[in-house]
């Protein structure tokens, strides 16, 4: 296990707030994801929907500093989507069509951040 990973792994360990969760996680072997990427990290390690977006989006720039040195500004990623979305959704609904999003943090992580592999 990559030690950049295993130290982002920590950290959203500690947001978790069940002890059974942190029990399970504790007792099971941490592995790494099938591909080094952070999107691959986050599915696998990373805080899911149940949690506050604000905690979620503080461990993802924790883990972008740890994995790749460098700060990004997750809330403006954000800003730009939500203003993509409300467009979309509007000429969809305004055409009778319904729509549905995936959660935000992952749109970030999958489709607006350009980060390759870690090492």
């Amino acid at each position: 296990m990559n030690k950049k990973a295993y130290q982002c792994i920590k950290l959203a360990n500690q947001h978790k707030k069940s002890s059974i969760v942190m029990l399970g996680l504790m007792t099971k072997t941490i592995r790494q994801p099938a591909e080094k990427t952070l999107y691959c990290l986050w599915r696998k390690y990373g805080l899911d929907k149940k949690y506050d977006l604000d905690i979620r989006i503080s461990l993802l720039q924790q883990w972008i500093s740890i994995l790749y040195g460098q700060n990004t500004d997750i809330l403006e990623i954000i800003k730009k989507i939500r203003q993509e979305r409300t467009k979309s959704y509007q000429n969809i609904s305004n055409a009778g069509g319904s729509v549905s999003f995936i959660d935000i943090i992952d749109s970030v992580i999958k489709y607006k951040l350009d980060l390759d592999y870690y090492e």
